[in-house]
C-alpha cells in the first residue's frame, strides 16, 4: 500500500505483510515509518512504501455471538482455598531481590510514568458482543514503557480507584493454536488462569491480557495464543539411573524382549535413565500455571526484562512423537539471579527447573 493523506497508518490498524504475516500497528505512522508489532511479540520499523504492507479489515467479528450465560458457561469461579494459592509476589522473584521494598514502596513513582497498556482487542477487532455491564471495569499500564514490563491493574469505577494487582509480562513467546477448556476466574474478576489445548499439549496459564482480552473468551474458543514460561529457577539437568524392581511389570517385560537374556551373575540390575528426560508436570500444592520441566534446549538468546539480564531459552518439553501435535517447544525466560549454571545454557544441553506460565490471545479464529 502507498501511504498518503488519509490513508495513512495509524496505531490499531491491523496490517498483513508477505514474509512477517499479520500484525498490529502500535504508533501512528509518521514520515512514511509505521511501527508494527507482529508474532511472537516482534516489532518492526517498516517503511509502509517499500514494505508493500496491506491494511485489513478491522472491523468487529461476525457471528459467534455469545450470550451472558454462554460467557459465564466456560468460567470456573475461585474458592477461597484456590485464592489461598495465588502467591502474585512470588512471579517478581526472578527480577527483584525485595519486591516491596524495590517496586510496592515505589509505587507513588511508577504510577507517574506508567504508560498505558494495549492488548489483542486494541489493537484488532473488539469482542463479539459488549462485556455484561456487571463485570468489573479497570485500566491496565505498565511499568517502564516497554512491552516487557511490569503490568499494573487498577479498579476504575463508581467506587473509585483501587490499586488491584501487578505482575511481570513478556511480549515474547511461543505462537501455539489452542482451544480453550476452562477460565478460572480469580476473585475481583480481573485475573485469570486460562487452560486450553494444543494438539496432545493441556496447559494452564495466567493471562496476562484477561482485563483487555476477557470478552473474547468463550466456550470452545480456537485462537493462535503466545506462551512464556518465567523460570522460578533453572539449572542444567542431572540424570539419575533408576534401578528397575526385579519383580516390576517393566522388568518382565523387558525379559519377554530379551533385554535381560544374558547371565544374572554378570549383569548389572537394569535401569532407566532421566539424563534426556523432556517434561511439563503442575507442581502439587503450587498454583495451577506453575510447573516443573525439564528439556532439551533448541535455541538460546539473551534478553534483559526489568534491569534483569539472562537469556529467552527455547525448551522442548514435551516429545512423545514425531508429529507436531506430540510436541511443545516452550520459550522460557531465565535471569542470571535464577540460573544456577556456572555458564550461559546452550544449545542441545538439558536442562530443568520451575516455572510460572503466562500467556496471552494473539489472535481469534474467525475474527478479522
Amino acid at each position: 500500500m502507498t501511504a498518503s493523506g488519509n490513508n495513512k497508518l495509524k496505531a490499531g490498524d491491523r496490517v498483513e505483510h508477505v514474509k512477517f504475516g499479520t500484525g498490529h500497528v502500535v504508533a501512528d505512522e509518521v514520515d512514511g515509518i509505521a511501527e508494527v508489532q507482529f508474532a511472537y511479540g516482534t516489532v518492526k520499523r517498516l517503511s509502509v512504501a517499500m514494505a508493500n504492507l496491506s491494511r485489513l479489515d478491522g472491523s468487529t467479528a461476525t457471528g459467534n455471538r455469545w450470550s451472558v450465560e454462554q460467557r459465564e458457561a466456560v468460567i470456573t469461579r475461585d474458592s477461597d482455598t484456590d485464592a489461598e494459592r495465588h502467591a502474585v509476589a512470588s512471579h517478581s522473584d526472578p527480577f527483584f531481590d525485595d519486591y516491596g521494598q524495590e517496586f510496592i514502596q515505589q509505587l507513588p513513582m511508577v504510577l507517574e510514568s506508567a504508560t498505558p497498556h494495549r492488548s489483542m482487542s486494541d489493537f484488532g477487532p473488539s469482542p463479539p458482543e459488549p462485556l455484561p455491564e456487571h463485570w468489573p471495569t479497570a485500566a491496565v499500564l505498565r511499568w517502564p514503557g516497554v512491552p516487557d514490563s511490569m503490568r499494573l491493574v487498577i479498579t476504575t469505577g463508581g467506587s473509585g480507584n483501587e490499586f488491584r494487582t501487578a505482575f511481570p509480562a513478556v511480549e515474547i513467546g511461543s505462537q501455539l493454536s489452542m482451544t480453550v477448556e476452562d477460565v478460572h476466574l480469580w476473585q475481583g474478576g480481573l485475573e485469570a488462569q486460562i487452560t486450553a489445548r494444543a494438539g496432545d499439549n493441556e496447559v494452564t496459564f495466567f493471562d496476562v491480557d484477561y482485563v483487555g482480552n476477557r470478552g473474547w473468551y468463550s466456550p470452545g474458543l480456537t485462537a493462535e495464543v503466545i506462551l512464556c514460561g518465567i523460570a522460578y529457577h533453572a539449572a542444567p539437568h542431572v540424570g539419575e539411573d533408576i534401578p528397575i524392581p526385579d519383580d516390576s511389570p517393566l522388568m518382565a517385560i523387558l525379559k519377554e524382549q530379551g533385554a535381560d537374556n544374558a547371565d544374572e551373575d554378570t549383569v548389572a540390575q537394569p535401569t532407566i535413565s532421566t539424563a534426556q528426560m523432556h517434561m511439563l508436570v503442575p507442581i502439587e500444592k503450587w498454583d495451577r500455571d506453575d510447573y516443573e520441566f525439564c528439556g532439551r534446549v533448541l535455541s538460546v538468546r539473551e534478553k534483559c526484562v526489568l534491569d534483569s539480564p539472562g537469556w529467552l531459552v527455547e525448551v522442548r518439553v514435551t516429545d512423545i512423537g514425531e508429529s507436531d501435535e506430540e510436541r511443545l517447544d516452550l520459550k522460557i525466560l531465565i535471569t542470571q539471579r535464577v540460573w544456577e549454571g556456572d555458564s550461559p545454557p546452550t544449545v542441545d544441553q538439558f536442562i530443568s527447573g520451575s516455572l510460572w506460565l503466562q500467556g496471552r490471545l494473539w489472535s481469534v479464529a474467525g475474527a478479522l
